[in-house]
């Protein structure tokens, strides 16, 4: 794909402009996310961490009633 930084028909766009073009120009030939797709990708990443750490929690809170049984386990077992 030619540069538009070297194509007359585009020489009097400013440089941010033809950073734009070239932006899109290569989204629409290799494909990518666009706005829309990457907001809602990051929400749904957020409800995955999310919920990841309450799976954590969770799994911690059941596990306590076991680690203090352990602990009293092992201190009747000095007696």
């Amino acid at each position: 794909m030619a540069s538009i930084y070297d194509d007359p028909r585009y020489a009097g766009l400013s440089d941010e402009d033809k950073t734009s073009l070239t932006k899109q120009q290569l989204q629409q030939q290799y494909g990518g996310m666009g706005a829309a797709s990457l907001s809602d990708f990051q929400t749904l990443l957020g409800r995955l961490e999310n919920s990841k750490i309450r799976q954590k929690e969770a799994s911690d809170r059941s596990a306590r009633p076991n680690i203090y049984a352990q602990g009293l386990a092992q201190m009747m077992s000095n007696f």
